[in-house]
């Protein structure tokens, strides 16, 4: 993980820790989330509770409210949107 990355995630107070690195890679690199995060970056609310294990569940307000005010707005809110990010590369896409 690089310095930007470490970055990324000390801001992510209240994002649950289990779930800090893979957002980070996310936002960054455009990796692929695992399961719940990628529900909840897709706005799909059914899908992140039936995927999220009790410690993601219980970090979902969090999780929102770091995507909601930290997160580039074109990562997250839609399947599309989610897919667009993913294959652009992430931010470093945006280089």
């Amino acid at each position: 993980m690089n310095f930007t990355d470490k970055y990324l995630t000390e801001r992510m107070v209240g994002v649950p820790e289990h779930l800090r690195d893979g957002l980070a890679l996310y936002i960054m690199h455009g990796y692929q989330p695992g399961g719940f995060l990628t529900a909840v970056l897709e706005n799909d609310l059914f899908q992140a509770v039936n995927r999220g294990d009790d410690d993601s569940q219980a970090g979902l307000v969090g999780l929102v409210g770091y995507l909601y005010n930290e997160a580039p707005a074109r990562c997250h809110g839609s399947p599309d949107r989610v897919t667009a990010w993913m294959q652009q590369g992430g931010l470093d896409g945006l280089t």
